[in-house]
């Protein structure tokens, strides 16, 4: 077989729960913060949420009455992230319990390097998924300077939302930006500055350096040329005590996807002996 794409780089994974909202939840907002600080060293709340950074694993949490969302960049191992997802519910189910799970959701954002140029992977992608037929070649024709599909499907009993192209090293940041989506910025850090009873444990400055850091891990090490994959795997038919089976089949279903659709484009076409170059 030969050597035409790299091992399949996962960029960046995101957990989300959404649940029946409980007011004991604004009684428990500190004990929760204090407990989940013992895994993040930068933690930070208003009225409504709380939000926890880890700078040196590149991680985030947010936790809101309703809301718990989680993402990382780069992971050494899903096995990590997963962990951590769970500690989150656990605290937070132990102190308000949650009931009536309305949405689970782990999204996944995968690169696989190739190691020749654009436009011959562009062909390839185009070959295999879309070849227009006369009629529409009249309307669009049938060599394009970019693609990307969407595609909705269900595996294993879960929905599965797909996005997937062709990228170059210059418009990653469009696809996975530096800045994780789990982490948001206060709408009023004046207020949260202020001594107005609110509790702050992290600067501005920290969460700059934090933006900062993430923007040069991520860009320093994009590929030239790769295959772009975001997967989204959700159900509404969950209860709190699966997340961990969820998370578990919702990564290898990810996965599977990533190296399936791989395979279909990379190996099995060369194997045939066919060529793109030209």
């Amino acid at each position: 077989m030969l050597n035409i794409h790299g091992e399949p780089q996962l960029r960046r994974v995101i957990f989300e729960l959404r649940f029946q909202p409980s007011l004991k939840y604004y009684d428990e907002i500190n004990e929760i913060g204090a407990l989940l600080n013992q895994t993040y060293p930068y933690w930070q709340r208003d009225w409504t949420k709380i939000q926890f950074m880890d700078r040196v694993n590149h991680s985030s949490l947010i936790i809101e009455h309703n809301r718990i969302g989680s993402h990382i960049d780069i992971p050494n191992s899903f096995s990590y992230f997963k962990k951590r997802v769970l500690e989150g519910i656990k605290v937070y189910n132990e102190k308000i319990q949650i009931n009536n799970v309305g949405r689970s959701g782990l999204r996944c954002l995968w690169l696989c390097p190739v190691d020749f140029d654009f436009n011959e992977l562009l062909k390839i992608v185009q070959d295999k998924f879309y070849a227009p037929k006369e009629e529409l070649n009249e309307v669009i024709g049938n060599q394009f300077n970019d693609i990307a599909y969407m595609f909705y499907f269900e595996k294993e009993g879960y929905n599965v939302h797909l996005r997937m192209g062709p990228v170059i090293k210059d418009e990653i940041p469009q696809w996975i930006p530096p800045q994780g989506p789990a982490y948001e910025e206060p709408d009023d850090d004046e207020n949260l500055r202020s001594n107005n009873g609110v509790d702050k444990h992290i600067s501005s400055q920290a969460i700059e350096s934090y933006n900062l850091d993430n923007e040069m891990r991520d860009t320093t090490t994009y590929p030239e040329v790769a295959i772009f994959y975001d997967i989204d795997c959700y159900t509404e038919k969950l209860k709190i005590n699966d997340m961990e089976t969820f998370l578990d089949k919702g990564y290898d279903i990810a996965r599977s996807v990533v190296t399936g659709i791989t395979k279909y484009l990379m190996e099995t076409y060369y194997g045939s002996g066919k060529s793109y170059c030209s």
